[in-house]
């Protein structure tokens, strides 16, 4: 939720200035109540807790798992963290939506915070990662 709405407070202000953009976005509030602005806050802070209480039952759970070496548990916030605040990410019609090219950087991240697993699993990260590549250019 962080993500899209770190996003959302960019395009309110273009929208603002050009009412064709985004001829969609009253359709999802109406969809999804908790995406409307008077919520952001409050589900912002909902996202940020489950996050860092997830992080932290994966790093209780990595040290159990340590006499077992052919475990691996991990976590990543990276899809949290990803910036999309430029316009050319969001899907113009609806602005919750990621465009071709929102796409394409969204699984590049997302690969390259599962590249360790694949590594871990003998599944050869950078052969999957040139195939990707094709995709966020």
């Amino acid at each position: 939720m962080w993500v899209v709405f770190s996003g959302q407070e960019n395009r309110g202000g273009t929208r603002a200035k050009d009412h064709n953009l985004y001829p969609y976005l009253e359709v999802d509030y109406r969809r999804a109540e908790s995406l409307k602005p008077e919520y952001r806050q409050t589900a912002t802070r909902l996202q940020r807790l489950l996050n860092r209480e997830l992080q932290g039952a994966v790093r209780d759970l990595r040290d159990e798992l340590q006499p077992y070496p052919k475990v691996r548990l991990q976590y990543s916030d990276v899809l949290a963290k990803l910036d999309i605040s430029k316009i050319e990410m969001i899907n113009a019609h609806d602005a919750w939506h990621f465009s071709p090219l929102g796409h394409g950087r969204v699984a590049q991240a997302a690969f390259d915070a599962v590249a360790p697993s694949l590594d871990f699993l003998g599944i050869g990260s950078k052969t999957y990662g040139s195939r990707l590549s094709q995709f966020h250019q």
